[in-house]
């Protein structure tokens, strides 16, 4: 069985000090690093609001994953506008916009298209050099076109492909089972509890947790694509072509977030990306 990921001390950043050293920290490492993200927030969509960014910095093993908390409730817009107080390598200034925009930082987001939507509408931001996970798990997923038909939901992604034995799987449900009774109306919450400070503990448990497991459930994908399949390559360029066009969808006037048809996956056309 693997191995829980393991979890460090996440980081909240919730002040514009802390932000300044989030940015530096990001644009001043030379070692190649991937930035794994989910937002949390009210009617996370263009008709609500964002309260965090969930943000895991991975330098694929050189140093320590880091998880950081932003609290975008708190700082607002300033959250994406505020500069760094050094410069980059390439002596520019650099915002969490920059980056969140840069084509060239890689950026892994599970289902990324409510979070493109309300990052496009609440901020103006459009996300550039992401890769579904969403997508990955379809395109990676053994069996015939019926049994790709529908898109999987991350929860059954974790319990399916990361190897958790049962211990593990009882202490990850149970921490996103209490941020759910907290925000759930169904279950006697209120999505407000996202944007109360202090925050709860059990609602920082519910937004830390999924993340945590992003790195791996990406290394199992990319491996199944590369290995499993003799034009893995193609697949890569297949994923970035239907994520680059979540990502377009996400941002026109005419995208519903709760749309049915979005449960359904594409239909994979490799040869096309020789």
């Amino acid at each position: 069985m693997a191995q829980m990921p393991e979890q460090t001390t996440p980081t909240v950043v919730d002040s514009i000090d802390s932000l300044q050293f989030l940015i530096r920290e990001l644009i001043n490492q030379v070692e190649p690093k991937t930035l794994y993200i989910d937002l949390e927030g009210i009617n996370l969509s263009r008709h609500g609001t964002v309260s965090f960014l969930t943000l895991l910095v991975n330098y694929g093993g050189v140093h320590p994953d880091h998880l950081y908390l932003i609290d975008i409730h708190t700082l607002g817009s300033a959250a994406f506008n505020t500069s760094s107080t050094t410069l980059a390598l390439n002596n520019q200034s650099k915002t969490l916009k920059d980056i969140l925009e840069s084509p060239t930082q890689t950026k892994v987001i599970f289902d990324v298209r409510n979070d493109s939507d309300a990052l496009f509408s609440n901020f103006g931001i459009r996300l550039q050099g992401v890769m579904d996970l969403q997508l990955m798990e379809n395109a990676a997923r053994k069996g015939n076109v019926r049994g790709k038909k529908m898109v999987h939901g991350l929860a059954k992604c974790i319990k399916e492909d990361s190897n958790l034995s049962e211990d593990q799987k009882i202490k990850w449900e149970l921490a996103k089972e209490e941020g759910r009774r907290l925000f759930a109306p169904e279950l006697g919450g209120c999505y407000e509890v996202f944007n109360e400070r202090p925050l709860k503990k059990e609602i920082k448990a519910y937004c830390e947790q999924d993340v945590w497991f992003l790195p791996h459930l990406y290394k199992v994908y990319r491996d199944r694509l590369g290995i499993g399949y003799s034009e893995g390559p193609n697949w890569y360029k297949a994923i970035s072509s239907e994520t680059a066009k979540r990502l377009e969808e996400s941002r026109s006037e005419t995208y519903e977030p709760q749309g049915r048809d979005k449960a359904l996956a594409p239909v994979w056309e490799t040869s096309q990306y020789v």
